[in-house]
C-alpha cells in the first residue's frame, strides 16, 4: 500500500519483517498454522504461549497470557479455548507458502521514513535482506537482543523508542540497539489476577 498509494502513509514501520521472507520460515509458519490447538486448562495455554512465543524476547507470563486468551475463544464443540483462526486465511497461506516472499520491487516504491525492527535471534528478516533494503532509503534500524520473529513490542524502551520516532524527535536514521527494561518491582498489594478460560 505504501508503494502504491505514498500519499496515504508518511512513516512506515516493519515488525521484523521484510521484502524477502525464505522458503523455509514460511513453511515453518504454514505447518504451525495448521495444527488444531484445544485449551482445556489454563496452564494447557501458558505451557502452549511458551513454546510458540519463546523468540519473542523477554516478555512476563501475565502478558503472555493476556495477549493469548485474547487470541483465542471458547468452543462448545471443543470443549476448550481455540485459536481464532480464520480457516480460509490459513489455507491461502498455505498455499502461498510454498516458495519465498520476494517483493523488492514493490519494496522500490516505498519512499517514506521507515522504522525497521529487527530481533537479533530472527529468521525471517535476515542481514542480507537488511542491508539490501538499506539501499537509498530512509531507515532507522531499531534492533533487539536476545529476541526473535515476531518482536511483542510490549517493552517500555521499545515503546518510547518507537514514540519518539513516530513524533520526529530523533533516533535519526542508522542503527541503534534497544535494550530491554528491567521488571517493574510489583506492589506487594497487588495480586496477580487472570481471566477465567471458561466461555465469557
Amino acid at each position: 500500500m505504501t508503494a502504491r498509494y505514498p500519499k496515504l502513509v508518511k512513516r512506515l514501520i516493519l515488525n521484523d519483517i521484510g521484502p524477502h521472507i525464505p522458503l523455509r520460515r514460511r513453511q515453518r509458519r504454514a505447518d504451525a498454522l495448521a495444527r488444531h490447538y484445544v485449551f482445556r486448562e489454563p496452564s494447557d495455554l501458558l505451557r502452549r504461549v511458551g513454546a510458540s512465543q519463546k523468540n519473542d524476547g523477554p516478555v512476563s507470563d501475565d502478558i503472555r497470557f493476556n495477549l493469548n486468551f485474547h487470541q483465542t475463544r471458547w468452543s462448545d464443540e471443543d470443549g476448550g479455548r481455540i485459536y481464532r483462526h480464520d480457516v480460509r486465511a490459513m489455507q491461502a497461506y498455505r498455499r502461498d507458502a510454498r516458495r519465498s516472499l520476494l517483493q523488492w520491487d514493490l519494496w522500490q516504491g516505498v519512499r517514506c521514513p521507515i522504522l525497521l525492527i529487527h530481533g537479533l535471534q530472527s529468521d525471517a528478516l535476515l542481514p542480507p535482506t537488511i542491508r539490501r533494503m538499506s539501499t537509498g532509503k530512509d531507515i532507522t534500524l531499531m534492533r533487539l537482543p536476545d529476541t526473535g520473529h515476531a518482536p511483542l513490542l510490549a517493552d517500555r524502551n521499545q515503546i518510547w523508542f518507537i514514540r519518539d520516532w513516530l513524533l520526529g524527535n530523533g533516533n535519526a536514521a542508522g542503527e541503534w540497539t534497544v535494550l530491554h527494561a528491567p521488571p517493574r518491582e510489583r506492589h506487594p498489594g497487588l495480586p496477580i489476577r487472570f481471566a477465567p478460560i471458561t466461555a465469557l
